[in-house]
């Protein structure tokens, strides 16, 4: 019986020490969700669905807002696999990568169900630290860690993204 409930418990820890750990859906080698040099606009549509992103520079931070928007006439429905619902990922003009959001972060392994009605948007807002970046012009890329819409699986690295040009 002693054995059973160690072995319950070391499972269980197990389990829980591999959740919330910071995802990284990221087949391609230089740190990128994706090619980011390839998508130079500020927005992108996807089955009639709108992300964009937009930035601005505030003191020593860098004012990061995302927003899907549902263009269709229909509801759409989300479907996200864990707490994190968007990875930032800003890249100096050398394209390194000098920031990640989920870097050091750990979220809830839930599944989270959003719906967006007819023309209905959903915005994030991250604060991005910026005090330690030398000056220059900086890409920002903006992705929705979507698992499933409208109950079909979403290919990794998600289609939903888009970019933009920050100035420090």
């Amino acid at each position: 019986m002693r054995r059973c409930l160690t072995l319950l418990l070391a499972l269980g820890l197990a389990t829980l020490s591999a959740c919330g750990q910071g995802t990284s859906s990221e087949p391609s080698g230089d740190g990128t969700n994706g090619d980011a040099e390839e998508l130079k606009e500020e927005e992108s549509e996807v089955n009639g669905v709108n992300v964009s992103v937009s930035a601005e520079t505030v003191g020593d931070q860098i004012e990061a807002t995302i927003t899907l928007t549902n263009t269709t006439d229909q509801d759409v429905h989300f479907q996200f696999s864990s707490g994190q619902q968007y990875e930032l990922i800003l890249k100096n003009e050398a394209g390194d990568t000098v920031y990640r959001y989920s870097d050091d972060k750990m979220f809830t392994m839930a599944l989270i169900d959003e719906t967006l009605a007819a023309g209905e948007s959903k915005t994030w807002t991250e604060s991005i630290p910026a005090g330690d970046l030398e000056s220059g012009t900086y890409t920002l890329l903006a992705e929705v860690v979507v698992a499933a819409v409208d109950g079909e699986s979403v290919p990794k690295p998600s289609p939903y993204k888009a970019q933009t040009t920050v100035i420090k």
